[in-house]
């Protein structure tokens, strides 16, 4: 009986070959930066697809759109890298057919693009350590903003 019950949640898993791949997980966002980001996705079948990113109330950014596989090899998943964004800028992601058709199960993701330029903030500390309390902020690309140690 348990044999039973691991074969068909495995079919129930697995990655489908039907005529209509849906979207199954995502679109989750990534390593957004003031100029790009990433979208990840998950289909039940494999295809061509594309992941737009469309601003919202800025009629003056374009939108942009990348082609992404969905293949057996990666399990469905693939990622869509945006370049070229605009600084600041809201975007509303959809995600289509190859030949324009929305999929179905698909719920936007929103997200604004970082300014262009880092804005300065402060940031205020308080702990009973006495005197033991070391800290530093390091970001994404290794570089340390800045150290705190007690007074």
């Amino acid at each position: 009986m348990i044999h039973l019950f691991a074969i068909l949640v495995a079919a129930a898993c697995s990655f489908g070959t039907g005529a209509d791949p849906q979207l199954t997980h995502g679109p989750i966002l990534g390593d957004v930066t003031a100029t790009s980001a990433r979208v990840w996705v998950r289909l039940s079948g494999p295809g061509e697809f594309v992941v737009h990113l469309d601003p919202e109330g800025d009629a003056s950014t374009e939108g942009a759109s990348v082609n992404v596989s969905s293949r057996p090899s990666s399990d469905g998943c693939a990622v869509a890298h945006f370049r070229s964004l605009r600084p600041g800028v809201r975007y509303r992601s959809r995600v289509t057919t190859a030949s324009g058709e929305p999929l179905a199960n698909h719920k936007p993701v929103e997200f604004q693009t970082d300014l262009a330029e880092p804005t300065a903030i402060r940031l205020i500390f308080g702990s009973c350590a006495a005197g033991t309390l070391k800290a530093s902020f390091i970001d994404r690309h290794g570089k340390t903003h800045f150290e705190l140690e007690p007074l």
